[in-house]
């Protein structure tokens, strides 16, 4: 019977493997960059009307919130909730505000 050398099958099983292990790591690689493309896409939203920006404003003078439509004292991280600091993707103020209130307060 023929014996092959521990250190010899091992460098025969690693040049099978290693393409393998490649190829694996790039499809992941490239699989994970279209998902965060994808993330990075911004969302749509409807355009906020002047007359609803009035309302919004009112209700946010009325209920004593902060510029964006939150509690006074509310902390954001960057200083501002309109910036998504991992992607650097910008939302409008009243666009970040109806999303955070779907209920519509300020129709009330």
């Amino acid at each position: 019977m023929f014996h092959i050398p521990t250190p010899i099958g091992f460098l025969i099983i690693g040049i099978y493997l290693i393409p393998i292990l490649w190829f694996g790591v790039s499809a992941y690689n490239a699989t994970n960059a279209s998902y965060q493309q994808m993330a990075d896409i911004p969302e749509v939203t409807a355009p906020v009307s002047s007359s609803e920006k009035a309302a919004i404003e009112s209700w946010i003078s009325a209920n004593n919130l902060n510029e964006f439509g939150d509690p006074q004292g509310t902390v954001y991280t960057g200083g501002t909730p309109l910036v998504d600091e991992a992607t650097g993707n910008k939302i409008d103020k009243y666009s970040y505000i109806t999303k955070k209130h779907p209920d519509k307060p300020w129709k009330k």
